[in-house]
């Protein structure tokens, strides 16, 4: 995937998840309702990924110790700068990440949800990125990230055409449902065919 995303865009994002104060929440924590932990989870192999601290064998285990145990140890933007979880390598995993701040699983606060949503493609805008509401759940929003192109955001609405990594047009990445039975199929909406996850989050694959 090209990389779009710029040093400054990132910085800005950085920046703005500790100097902006979201609404009654305090300032915002990019893992939202959940720990560190059970937000990572979601998204990556937490088990399989080695760990940094060598008492231990796992990442989980580094984030156990030092943001759970010893939340002092590691500041609240470690996640930017571990080169195990990729945020710096490309677009797709920063976008995915972001995304994931604004499921529902993460964020039950709609105003809260709204303000970071404008933040973010207020910052991604310039390099040609948007989320946007793809479905909902129980209500609430679930969001996905595409191209909106040259820097111009795109209208805020259900994708409605078959989308494809590899037609070089739109990607959509929509947030998987962990809580969804065995029975109900991945996020649809109208006729789109979504794009399964990709090898950068392995995790997703243990989805139903």
């Amino acid at each position: 995937m090209a990389r779009h995303i710029t040093a400054v865009t990132r910085r800005r994002l950085v920046e703005g998840f500790s100097d902006i104060r979201g609404l009654e929440q305090g300032f915002w924590h990019w893992s939202g309702t959940l720990d560190d932990e059970s937000f990572l989870d979601r998204l990556y192999p937490l088990d399989a990924m080695p760990s940094d601290d060598p008492r231990f064998a796992t990442a989980r285990e580094d984030i156990i110790q030092h943001r759970s145990a010893n939340p002092m140890d590691w500041p609240d933007d470690w996640i930017f700068g571990d080169p195990r979880l990729g945020l710096a390598d490309g677009d797709e995993k920063m976008l995915t990440f972001l995304t994931a701040m604004l499921h529902p699983a993460v964020r039950t606060h709609l105003p809260e949800v709204q303000q970071l949503l404008r933040f973010l493609n207020g910052a991604l805008v310039h390099d040609g990125y948007e989320l946007v509401e793809v479905d909902t759940i129980s209500g609430a929003p679930v969001f996905a990230w595409h191209r909106a192109g040259a820097g111009v955001a795109g209208e805020h609405q259900r994708p409605t055409a078959r989308l494809h990594s590899r037609n070089g047009t739109r990607t959509w990445r929509p947030w998987p449902d962990s809580n969804r039975t065995p029975s109900e199929p991945a996020l649809q909406a109208g006729s789109s065919t979504w794009n399964s996850p990709g090898p950068e989050c392995p995790r997703w694959g243990s989805n139903p």
